[in-house]
């Protein structure tokens, strides 16, 4: 039995123990040991009583859904389920694939809890979503939730579909084929959500023009890196509502494969909307190729977003243009050093600061108005921002893809190369 100590909100340690699972094990079993393993993950996710428990489940097949942790974590002791796919634990290693069966909604349901990591499993299928995280029925909100090394695909909705506040952080996880989109996020009610995306593959979701590779809404001071995105039927990554947000060395490909020939829509990355302006952002270091609509996207007209840093981007070879900013979104707006190939939009600023910067040599008049758009814009307070070491930004991971087939297996090809920069 594996016991570890870990810290109660009252500040006194309390036991944290290993639960396992394997398809050839019993929920009458006790599940603390290998030899005594539960049979389904649904079962070790009920035996979860303490911060820092855990649910090691064995390689194998589980014919199962809306598997919801029955408690969440602490500071520093999140509970985990854990995919065992190298064996680590359980000696023996293999895939560990989640398939919702008909009808059932979900593969993980997180209800609620604060402090869940889930991570190395196969999740296939569920007429929602691969994982959804929402708050519980008595108004108690999630928070602070991790994803990684996640297969998630064919689900009739979304791969990972949050509402939280607090740290979000998805990583290393291939996402592909969902009807409605790949990524969704959005703050909670009162509180923003703080993303962290990192070294994620996300293919040809939202293909029937549903919907974003990445959509995110009601966020501040979140980082999205090293990820790419290809196929999407509208827009790559899609953000408003945010602010301090950071979108850097992204590869983004071939989005749009919804789009009718004409309609303006499937850009690489959009911010901003008609309803939700984006704040204060920073684009540095992407690459947007190959899109339906604009490789960059920034503001609305509806909802004037500001102070967009643009810098050291790649945009090519997409079908309505480079870069396009709002008539009424180039408050603040400073470009350069990208490599724009397909032009501008009218009312861009083209690889300059703007006229619009506060307490600059511009217009009075120009000033003036970026000084009443930032005294009208409501602000969120600072939140804790996640904290990277220095020169932490990284190539893009370029593993084999997996692929679900036909067949019932998972199987590898080879990603499109990123063109030479």
């Amino acid at each position: 039995m594996a016991i570890g100590l870990a810290v109660a909100l009252t500040g006194m340690p309390v036991l944290a123990a290993d639960f396992f699972v394997d398809p050839d094990g019993s929920d009458s079993n006790d599940g603390l040991a290998p030899q005594t393993p539960f049979a389904t993950i649904g079962r070790g996710a009920e035996a979860l009583a303490n911060p820092g428990d855990r649910v090691i489940v064995a390689a194998g097949l589980y014919e199962e859904g809306d598997i919801a942790p029955a408690r969440g974590g602490g500071p520093g002791a999140a509970v985990q389920l854990i995919g065992d796919r190298e064996g680590s634990f359980t000696g023996r290693p293999g895939a560990v694939i989640v398939s919702p069966p008909a009808g059932v909604g979900t593969g993980f349901l997180v209800l609620g809890q604060v402090g869940v990591t889930i991570r190395g499993f196969e999740i296939v299928g569920g007429r929602d979503a691969g994982i959804q995280v929402r708050g519980a029925r008595d108004g108690a909100g999630s928070a602070d939730v991790t994803i990684r090394d996640c297969t998630i695909v064919a689900s009739a909705r979304h791969g990972i579909d949050i509402t939280a506040s607090g740290t979000v952080q998805l990583i290393g996880n291939l996402i592909a084929d969902h009807a409605i989109g790949g990524i969704a996020l959005a703050g909670g009610e009162e509180e923003p959500i703080v993303p962290f995306l990192s070294n994620n593959i996300l293919l040809d979701n939202g293909a029937g023009g549903s919907g974003h590779g990445i959509f995110i809404e009601g966020a501040a001071d979140g980082l999205l890196q090293n990820n790419e995105i290809a196929g999407s039927g509208l827009t790559g990554i899609t953000i408003r509502g945010a602010e301090r947000m950071r979108v850097v060395n992204n590869l983004i490909h071939r989005n749009g494969t919804g789009c009718a020939e004409g309609q303006v829509c499937g850009h690489g990355l959009a911010l901003g909307s008609a309803s939700a302006a984006v704040l204060e952002a920073w684009v540095v270091n992407n690459t947007s190729y190959g899109n339906h609509g604009w490789g960059f996207l920034f503001g609305n007209d509806g909802a004037p977003s500001r102070g967009a840093v643009v810098l050291n981007n790649i945009f090519a070879g997409n079908l309505r243009g480079g870069v396009a900013v709002s008539r009424d979104s180039t408050c603040g707006y400073i470009a350069a050093f990208n490599l724009n190939a397909d032009g501008y939009g009218p009312d861009t600023p083209f690889n300059l600061i703007s006229m619009a910067i506060p307490g600059s040599s511009t217009p009075r008049g120009a000033t003036s108005a970026c000084e009443l758009l930032a005294r009208a814009a409501p602000r969120r307070p600072s939140t804790p921002a996640v904290r990277l070491p220095a020169r932490s930004v990284l190539p893009v991971r370029r593993p084999p893809l997996r692929r679900w087939t036909l067949a019932g297996s998972i199987s590898a090809s080879t990603p499109e190369p990123r063109p030479s920069r």
